[in-house]
């Protein structure tokens, strides 16, 4: 081996360790910015902390309405839609727009009951970062709603 074929080949060498190093650096700092994008959109989703609800049976039209005031512990939220399976009817007041630690409350208007049901219903919104999402929510009839998966809404509350 010739001084020219060594040098040749620790030139090639050194090249090759610039470019894998390069990669490394390039692929650290890229998942660096994923996870930075991950925390905002998690930071951006918000949080629904339920408070006391109430019940109004309505016997004579065979109808129980329900109500819920909650607070919004997450990221401000707009465009907020509600939705429940069945014939029932659902209404979210602050439809526009829930900042960080503002309330809101959800209505339902169940049809056919003349006792506490079981109520699985999902909230969608816009976030901050422009995101449409949504959650789901099971509000069992001695208790408070919880959050829960939104597979598990879809399969039992069919949009309407």
């Amino acid at each position: 081996m010739t001084k020219a074929d060594l040098i040749l080949g620790l030139t090639a060498i050194t090249g090759w360790l610039t470019v894998l190093f390069q990669y490394l650096t390039n692929r650290r700092e890229s998942a660096k910015s994923r996870s930075e994008a991950v925390r905002k959109e998690e930071q951006a989703e918000p949080f629904f902390k339920w408070r006391g609800g109430s019940t109004v049976p309505a016997p004579a039209i065979n109808r129980v309405i329900l109500n819920c005031e909650f607070t919004n512990e997450g990221g401000a939220v707009t465009d907020l839609e509600i939705k429940v399976c069945g014939d029932n009817h659902a209404t979210i007041t602050r439809k526009d727009h829930i900042g960080e630690h503002e309330p809101g409350k959800v209505e339902f208007s169940i049809v056919g009951a003349n006792v506490l049901p079981d109520v699985i219903f999902e909230i969608s919104y816009t976030t901050r970062l422009n995101k449409r999402s949504k959650q789901g929510f099971f509000w069992p009839a001695n208790g408070e709603p919880q959050r829960v998966s939104i597979h598990r809404v879809r399969r039992d509350a069919p949009e309407k």
